[in-house]
């Protein structure tokens, strides 16, 4: 019955996350839900079980609340514990039930939310900033990368790769380059198109497999060509379009504010460079009224060289148990992941995003299928 519970409690939890994170009074109804699940769990296994993968992720938890001491803001710091515990719970929901395909199913019902969601902005768009889709997220970038990551783990987690699977991956990737113009969604489709196609070519069988390599650079030069062609029409995409002005140098919008915030964040970072300014520290001292859209300045503005260790430290703790473990497809997915989420930091706050922690407990668990787990530390519940 417990089990049954559980299961309900992980949809639950994921779904609310991703579909409830913009109306007043529901949005913090996700947290109760993972603190319900958590609990449930350690109920479940009459056991406390400390997981070796979790240690970073806690201490960086912790050490985000302690920074409340040295100018930390309350608001910053309850929203980082509430995705950091979410993407425990992913990890450790995983580990300890057979719920990957409820992941995938729950993901899909909040990738089709969105986009659903979004169907008069659509009706309306006319690919400019203005237009930009920004599903139940209310913002276009964070729209993207959820659903270009839910993309990959649809596709990939899913027990079969039906034709369904597949158009629900590419029509999500497509979502994202048309709608959002989103920059950092579209580093992830061509980064996620890419993995889908080396998977592919690596499943050829046959005489076809002699071919792979041969095949591989066909299909690059036919991208290359397709991108051109994309780029001669750049007016009627967006990302493109925006793309097109940054790498000319004549954008006047968010790039040029960006630089200005890195800038700032370095400058600030200098002043306290071990300890940080606390969390929420860029917003509260960088005059910018927002975060600085770069994981690695926000970080270390925030919480010094310390906490940029700890966060980081879990990126590079999963890539080496990726590499040691002997399921190597499941540890390949789950450094993918890692690098994909490594290279956004540039571009996106991921410490303080629920989705950038359901993606790194996803890694965490695809690389951890060997016994990671340690002895109980605690006698059984009575």
């Amino acid at each position: 019955m417990i089990r049954i519970f559980l299961d309900i409690t992980f949809f639950l939890m994921i779904v609310s996350s991703f579909t409830l994170t913009a109306i007043n009074g529901l949005s913090s109804l996700s947290l109760l839900l993972t603190i319900i699940f958590l609990v449930g769990l350690l109920v479940q296994q009459r056991k406390l079980l400390i997981y070796n993968l979790m240690f970073l992720p806690v201490s960086f938890m912790i050490y985000n609340i302690l920074s409340l001491a040295w100018g930390g803001t309350s608001e910053e710091t309850f929203k980082v514990v509430s995705a950091i515990l979410f993407g425990i719970a992913i990890f450790i929901g995983l580990r300890t039930g057979n719920r990957v395909q409820i992941l995938v199913w729950s993901l899909i019902v909040c990738a089709v939310a969105n986009v659903v969601f979004s169907y008069n902005n659509i009706s309306m768009f006319q690919a400019d900033e203005e237009s930009r889709v920004a599903g139940l997220f209310g913002n276009a970038n964070d729209v993207a990368v959820f659903l270009s990551l839910a993309a990959f783990v649809i596709y990939f987690l899913s027990s079969k790769r039906t034709w369904l699977t597949k158009i629900m991956t590419f029509g999500l990737l497509m979502f994202v380059f048309i709608f959002t113009g989103s920059r950092q969604g579209l580093f992830l489709v061509v980064f996620i198109m890419t993995s889908i196609f080396l998977d592919f070519s690596g499943n050829l069988r046959g005489s076809l497999r002699h071919f792979r390599w041969p095949i591989l650079v066909v299909v690059f030069i036919m991208l290359i060509g397709v991108f051109q062609v994309a780029m001669t029409y750049s007016d009627d995409i967006i990302v493109l379009k925006r793309l097109e002005l940054f790498l000319e140098g004549n954008e006047k919008g968010s790039a040029k504010t960006r630089s200005f915030m890195i800038e700032k964040g370095i400058q600030l970072w200098q002043d306290s460079p071990l300890w940080g300014w606390g969390a929420g520290g860029f917003r509260s001292n960088a005059f910018f009224g927002a975060y600085s859209h770069n994981t690695f300045v926000e970080i270390l503005v925030n919480y010094g060289l310390i906490g940029f260790s700890l966060f980081y430290g879990f990126f590079a703790i999963i890539f080496y148990e990726g590499l040691k473990s002997p399921n190597k497809s499941k540890a390949s997915l789950g450094m993918q992941m890692v690098f994909m989420l490594f290279v956004l930091g540039m571009w996106a706050v991921l410490f303080r995003s629920k989705s950038g922690w359901l993606f790194l407990g996803i890694a965490a668990y695809c690389v951890s299928i060997r016994n990671l787990v340690a002895k109980p530390v605690q006698e059984r519940i009575s």
